[in-house]
């Protein structure tokens, strides 16, 4: 068995190592960062890894600045992408499109650093931990818990609800923009929960026209939508459980 082994090691060459992820996401500062980082953990080794003292921290340190420059220029090519997609929007549609199609087959960076209430996580367990402790607060219901901020919420609603009245511009449909829209609906379906059908509003005439008109205007001044447009019919439709060959 050891001699199968062995040249089967001999014959088939070891894998290597792809040292081309992330080549793209490079600059200077990532190269100061990185020859830190690797200085301060040759440093960090020499003195027997230690979980405490000036080395521990100096490593942490350089390897968070490493983290953060790495993040600053995915920020920055990311924000470089999106705006040539902008550019060639408005100039070449061939361009345009390429740049998205490119934008969709890159892959999803990973959450590097996680942070909770001026905690900062780091390594894939300690994120874990995080993602655990924010969730878990939020599902525990506080002891002394008020009405006082969904009040002020309400409060706030309200007070924006008011100047957005009094700011904006009426919105008001003629009967000519009204009749054009009617007479794109679709016809040879069901009737709502009245029995009306878009054949008795298309051929209504001029009376209903104009009563429409008004409705749909009185909505537009007022904000506010009848509870009796809302209603619909909802109709199960159920088919034959298929069954795979």
């Amino acid at each position: 068995m050891e001699t199968i082994v062995t040249a089967q090691k001999n014959i088939v060459p070891p894998s290597k190592i792809s040292t081309q992820r992330n080549r793209h996401i490079w600059n200077d500062e990532i190269e100061h960062s990185l020859k830190m980082n690797k200085s301060s953990l040759d440093k960090w080794k020499l003195e027997g890894k230690p979980t405490a003292g000036e080395t521990m921290q100096e490593r942490k340190k350089t390897k968070k600045q490493l983290r953060k420059a790495r993040r600053q220029e995915i920020a920055r090519q990311r924000d470089e992408s999106l705006q040539k997609i902008m550019n060639a929007k408005q100039r070449d549609s061939k361009i345009f499109h390429r740049l998205v199609n490119a934008q969709r087959k890159t892959k999803k960076s990973s959450i590097s650093d996680l942070t909770v209430e001026d905690k900062t996580y780091s390594s894939r367990e300690e994120i874990l931990k995080g993602w655990n402790e924010h969730f878990s607060k939020l599902a525990t219901p506080e002891s002394n818990t008020t009405n006082s901020d969904h009040t002020n919420k309400e409060f706030d609603i309200d007070i924006i609800e008011e100047i957005c009245k009094q700011n904006a511009v009426p919105l008001t449909f003629t009967a000519e923009e009204i009749d054009k829209a009617i007479n794109q609906l679709n016809t040879n379906k069901a009737p709502d929960i009245y029995g009306i059908t878009a054949e008795h509003i298309k051929y209504g005439g001029d009376t209903l026209l104009q009563a429409i008109t008004s409705i749909i205007n009185n909505i537009c001044s007022s904000a506010t939508i009848p509870d009796c447009i809302k209603h619909g019919i909802l109709t199960p439709n159920i088919q034959k459980q298929r069954t795979t060959k």
